[in-house]
């Protein structure tokens, strides 16, 4: 039996709406669990990012709307009190918000959303950290061994800097894993 609870009750109280269960009011801490689990930095950003944006929403459909995605990213458990088992993001639910569309000024949001749609980042949140950082590792690598073949670089071009660290960029992960 599965557990529709993200991962930390509460109430989100966003604009006069009060949804159960979607968020915390609190800041974000690193290093905090889920599940005896750390959470991983990337969707813990992504997480707090929307809550923010949900408490600043213009009305109260708006933030609803963010509300039900904070509910489809955050992540759930089995619900099997020995060895609770992290379920992965339902991309059906997933697909219906996003027909539904994304909010234009959530840039974290859309990307987060486009690389999950696509398997770019796998449906289990606690790999999310792993396969940016192989990705990334990738990307310096590949970096590395284009100034191997191309040592002299037309004058203007620099050296491409890694990707952004924040939580919309990063690489290829390679499915659902």
């Amino acid at each position: 039996k599965a557990s529709a609870q993200p991962f930390r009750p509460g109430e989100c109280v966003a604009a006069g709406v009060a949804a159960t269960s979607c968020c915390t009011t609190t800041a974000a801490v690193a290093g905090r669990s889920v599940g005896g689990r750390p959470l991983p930095n990337t969707t813990d950003a992504v997480l707090q990012h929307l809550q923010e944006q949900a408490l600043r929403a213009p009305s109260g459909k708006a933030a609803q709307r963010l509300v039900r995605f904070m509910q489809c990213l955050a992540p759930r458990f089995a619900d099997d009190a020995e060895a609770p088992q992290p379920l992965a993001i339902d991309l059906n639910v997933v697909r219906s918000l996003c027909w539904e569309g994304v909010p234009d000024d959530m840039p974290v949001l859309r990307a987060t959303l486009w690389k999950v749609m696509l398997g770019y980042l796998p449906t289990d949140h606690f790999k999310w950290d792993e396969c940016l950082d192989a990705a990334r590792a990738s990307y310096r690598g590949f970096v590395g061994e284009l100034h191997e073949v191309m040592p002299d670089r037309p004058e203007g071009l620099s050296a491409a800097p890694p990707p952004d660290e924040a939580p919309d960029a990063g690489g290829a992960c390679g499915g659902d894993g």
